[in-house]
């Protein structure tokens, strides 16, 4: 996300310490994080998805735009700095730039997710190939 258009709409920031959870999944979400500076963690169900180095990088679109809770948990790896949109939607509607910006992150996302997806789906596909031969051992009795 473009970081000089946040600054030129004096969208407030906020710090947060290494170690401090930015976002809780599950817990009500709202606001949106534009990284400025640092590293952070995504975590899903205690599971590193992804690292935020990027700054421009957006968190907490999800449960912003569908009004829901968190769907990840983000922590601070370093000290961090974000930008904090508190209305994202209102946001969009009066700008189309960050509209479509924040298209495109999303547009992006699905691509890497559906990518991820085949990826894991291979590796469980040859996995069942190599482990068929051994499954007549434990063959079923009805």
């Amino acid at each position: 996300m473009n970081l000089q258009k946040l600054r030129s709409l004096r969208v407030p920031t906020a710090r947060f310490r290494a170690g401090e959870k930015v976002l809780e999944e599950g817990k009500p979400g709202g606001c949106v994080y534009v990284l400025v500076r640092g590293e952070a963690t995504c975590l899903v169900d205690g599971y590193e998805v992804g690292r935020i180095e990027e700054p421009g990088t957006i968190l907490g679109e999800i449960s912003a735009l569908l009004r829901s809770n968190c769907t990840a948990t983000v922590v601070a790896v370093t000290d961090c700095e974000f930008h904090v949109i508190e209305d994202l939607p209102k946001l969009m509607e009066t700008d189309s730039q960050m509209a479509l910006q924040v298209a495109q992150i999303l547009a992006v996302r699905l691509v890497n997710m559906n990518n991820h997806f085949v990826e894991v789906k291979k590796v469980v596909g040859e996995l069942h190939s190599r482990l068929g031969k051994y499954l007549p051992v434990f063959k079923r009795t009805n």
